[in-house]
This record gives C-alpha cells, structure tokens and sequence, in this order.
C-alpha cells in the first residue's frame, strides 16, 4: 500500500460557504420634523431635528470548496481498465482514453456528487 499524495483535487462552486469582514462602511442620516411626525404639515416640515452616522459592516462572500487528497492506489485504480463507470456512452471508448481523459471523467462524476460547479486537480510527479 502506498500513501504518498499523487493527486490533489479541488471541487469548487458547491452550495454554501461563509461571509468574510472586509471592513465597515459609515452611513449618514437625518431626520426633519415630517420624519418625526407623518401627520406634520407646517412650513418648516422639511427642517432638520436630528443627525447622526451609523457603522455597519462589509462582508464578501467565500464560496464553499473541498479539496480531497488520493494516493498513488487511487490513481493507478482511477487509471486503469477495470475502474471503468457504468456509463453506456463510454462502454466502447474508456480503453481508447489516455490517463488523463480517464481522471476527467471520474472527477466530474464526483464534482456532480457533491454538487459542485467545477472541478480542479493536479497529478504530482513521483
């Protein structure tokens, strides 16, 4: 059994994830006598009885993703001949694939699983 890393994934775009402070934006208001009281209609409505600032805070959205780490045993099964999926379309072509188209299909396969929008991965050497 091997455990070195040979291959690092990323599956990006699944639903969820978290809120990160930017910092905080200032918001400047007034009130007039017509705010105060709706039902004011004297001249001076439009007059201003109070101002004032509040601080409220930025946050940027940090889109959920999971990285999954697989060993060398995972590669050389991803890769061969009897790890094909059970997909009519690739019945006749999977022995034709190079490595590479082989990991492509299994990892967008998995990127469907965890309802993810796109999947990265790289192939570490030895």
């Amino acid at each position: 059994m091997n455990n070195q890393i040979k291959i690092l994934l990323t599956i990006q775009g699944i639903e969820g994830g978290t809120l990160r402070l930017v910092g905080k934006q200032v918001i400047r208001w007034k009130n007039s006598k017509k705010d105060v009281n709706p039902k004011y209609k004297g001249k001076d409505k439009n007059v201003v009885v109070a101002k004032g600032f509040t601080e409220v805070n930025d946050y940027e959205v940090v889109p959920c993703s999971r990285n999954i780490k697989m060993t060398q045993d995972a590669y050389d099964y991803l890769t061969s001949e009897d790890s094909k999926p059970r997909d009519v379309k690739l019945e006749k072509s999977w022995k034709k694939m190079s490595k590479r188209q082989r990991l492509e299909v299994h990892f967008s396969k998995m990127c469907e699983e965890y309802g993810g929008t796109s999947f990265i991965f790289s192939v570490l050497e030895d």
